[in-house]
């Protein structure tokens, strides 16, 4: 992650403080914490944000009022990222998303080509 990190230039980003409005711990299927926190960018417009973390994750204990340090990327300010997190930044996940609908969509011409073939 950390070389992700420094290719993209998020190590660059701006670092703000989150602070968090509620933190629901999960422990069902997969231990997660559905976390909502709040940011405010450095032109002084506020960031809701509603994400879930891994139970391996610093934020996974976390409480409401608790703070974690966050950074944006000033040409989008609602893209966030914070190390703790454990996850890509925001909008990088439409990235993992997209290669792995690909990757779906390559497996089914292969199997409908030997089907057919």
């Amino acid at each position: 992650m950390e070389w992700y990190v420094g290719r993209r230039g998020i190590n660059q980003w701006p670092e703000v403080d989150a602070t968090v409005q509620s933190a629901e711990q999960h422990t069902r299927y997969r231990a997660y914490c559905k976390l909502s926190f709040t940011y405010t960018d450095r032109q002084g417009d506020n960031h809701a944000v509603l994400t879930s973390v891994s139970n391996q994750t610093s934020l996974y204990n976390v409480g409401l009022g608790d703070t974690f340090p966050v950074r944006y990327n000033p040409a989008k300010p609602s893209h966030w990222f914070s190390s703790e997190s454990g996850l890509l930044p925001s909008g990088g996940e439409k990235v993992i998303v997209g290669s792995v609908l690909l990757l779906a969509a390559y497996a089914v011409i292969i199997a409908l080509n030997k089907l057919l073939f």
